[in-house]
């Protein structure tokens, strides 16, 4: 089991090419605001798995240490934004999203709102990571390396 919140993650139906360049925005917003979470861990939680949707926010159920949410995502209004209102409108859904996980399982809000305002501060710019290998050499782990349109993941 992990000993932080390693993931957020927004997906939304059909799959398709719009979804693909969603996914991928998304991924790196939700990194660095993750990474801005320097490491903390809610109680029970390692992984939020978000389906967007046309209902109401619902948080739905834990399954081991994955959240399953519910939000409300207007992705016909996403689309007609510049790049910039996209990266706010996602970075808000995360934000609101662990926020009312936050209130539900009593996490530490605190964290969370400076979480998001390290990310605006950041204007959604990341710094270029680099590749740390283990004292036993068997292991290699992969920094954060993104910018707003890529996505470098960590190796185990």
């Amino acid at each position: 089991m992990s000993h932080k919140l390693y993931d957020i993650a927004l997906y939304y139906e059909p799959m398709d090419e719009q979804s693909t360049i969603f996914a991928r925005r998304q991924n790196a917003i939700s990194a660095l605001y993750v990474y801005n979470l320097n490491g903390y861990k809610p109680q029970s939680t390692s992984r939020i798995s978000v389906t967007l949707a046309d209902k109401d926010l619902i948080i739905g159920y834990m399954s081991s240490s994955v959240l399953s949410v519910y939000a409300h995502f207007d992705k016909f209004a996403y689309w007609q934004k510049s790049a910039e209102e996209q990266n706010l409108i996602i970075i808000d859904t995360i934000h609101r999203i662990a926020l009312a996980s936050a209130e539900k399982y009593n996490w530490n809000k605190e964290i969370l709102e400076q979480a998001y305002q390290k990310t605006l501060a950041a204007n959604f710019k990341y710094a270029e990571g680099k590749i740390k290998i283990s004292k036993d050499k068997k292991t290699q782990s992969l920094y954060p390396a993104r910018n707003g349109s890529r996505f470098l993941c960590y190796f185990r």
